[in-house]
C-alpha cells in the first residue's frame, strides 16, 4: 500500500472515533470540520510528516476535500516527509 493511501484510510478512521469524543463529552460540541482538522494533525503527526503550510492543512479540510476524496486530496501526495513517500 502506497503511503497516500495507508494515510488517508488512517485520516477516515478518526471520523468515528472523533465523533465519539463529542457524544461521551470528551470534548465540547465541535464542528465536523474542526474534528477533520484535529484528525489530521494527529495523523500528520503519526506518520511523522512535517512542513505542510498552513495553507495545505486549512485547504485539505474544507468542505467537500480531505477525507470525503481520498488520497487524489491527501495532503501528503507530493509532500515531504521524514517517512516514505
Amino acid at each position: 500500500m502506497q503511503i497516500g493511501s495507508a494515510f488517508a484510510d488512517a485520516w477516515r478512521g478518526k471520523y468515528g472515533p472523533s465523533m465519539n469524543r463529542v457524544r461521551t463529552g470528551e470534548l465540547p460540541w465541535t464542528n465536523l470540520d474542526a474534528l477533520h482538522r484535529m484528525a489530521l494533525e494527529e495523523v500528520l503527526s503519526e506518520f511523522n510528516i512535517t512542513g505542510l503550510s498552513e495553507e495545505v492543512k486549512a485547504e485539505s479540510t474544507l468542505p467537500g476535500t480531505g477525507w470525503t476524496h481520498g488520497p487524489t486530496r491527501c495532503p501528503v501526495s507530493g509532500a515531504s516527509s521524514t517517512g516514505t513517500l
